[in-house]
């Protein structure tokens, strides 16, 4: 999620795509993907995962960076991602979406 993130509406969105039976998704940063059966799903449970993530990490004034780092590892392993492989901005837009899902968690009315 980007520093501007509104999660609820993020999930609104990736239901709405989902319902228009796609048959390719052109992803920025990360090319086409072309088996999309659980695409919106597994995008859908990401944004879940860093949000439990963050929000565990806020309640229990949790080390942020190591908060990050796990998250990621999770990511990487989930989709069969070597980070030491990956495109070279990967890791960046990854710090920028868990600094944007903190963000929005921490600024979001109670």
């Amino acid at each position: 999620p980007p520093p501007s993130y509104d999660h609820v509406e993020a999930l609104k969105t990736l239901r709405k795509l989902s319902s228009l039976k796609p048959k390719i998704i052109l992803r920025p940063h990360f090319g086409e993907a072309t088996s999309i059966d659980d695409y919106f799903e597994d995008e859908i449970n990401l944004l879940e995962d860093w949000r439990e993530a963050v929000e565990d990490a806020l309640k229990w004034d949790k080390n942020m960076e190591e908060t990050f780092n796990k998250a990621v590892e999770k990511y990487a392993e989930k989709r069969e991602i070597n980070m030491d492989a990956a495109p070279f901005l990967t890791p960046l837009i990854l710090r920028i979406s868990f600094q944007g899902m903190k963000k929005y968690l921490e600024e979001k009315p109670p």
